[in-house]
């Protein structure tokens, strides 16, 4: 009985270190979330959101994309991106926003802003992309709002 026991644990151990261990099996989901790190409140500004799918068959998935000013518990803007990849295939949007309330998805790039160097500081922005049912797969980043 203990020999069959021991022998239960250590196949145990040897399927946890191997999956610990071993490659993953490929998923779609996040590439890249990126953003000016100063945006002047009122003025549109912009983030792009990068999605990837690695495997060979088409894929549907969801990507939520939230932005907060400083410390607040309620997003300034929530987004939903409903996204349908071929094979090996990328996609990426931009999110455009004032943070004022307003924000929409976008195809193409924004225009480029002025430097905001001289500007005031006017609180901290964080904004956050994450595919739908998946808790591990979120991306953040975070900047200076400025007057």
């Amino acid at each position: 009985m203990l020999g069959r026991a021991g022998w239960r644990l250590l196949v145990g151990a040897a399927w946890t270190l191997a999956w610990a261990l071993g490659p993953g099996k490929p998923e779609p989901g996040l590439a890249l979330l990126e953003g000016d790190a100063f945006a002047p409140v009122g003025e549109p500004g912009g983030y792009r959101v990068r999605v990837h799918n690695p495997t060979e068959g088409s894929r549907r998935f969801t990507v939520l994309v939230r932005g907060w000013r400083g410390e607040e518990v309620e997003p300034a803007f929530a987004l939903a991106w409903d996204v349908v990849l071929g094979p090996r295939a990328s996609a990426e949007r931009w999110v455009k926003s004032s943070w004022s309330g307003d924000a929409s998805l976008v195809s193409d790039p924004l225009p480029d802003r002025a430097a905001a160097w001289g500007a005031r500081a006017a609180g901290r922005w964080r904004v956050e992309a994450r595919v739908e049912g998946r808790e591990r797969d979120a991306l953040h980043i975070a900047g200076t709002l400025v007057a």
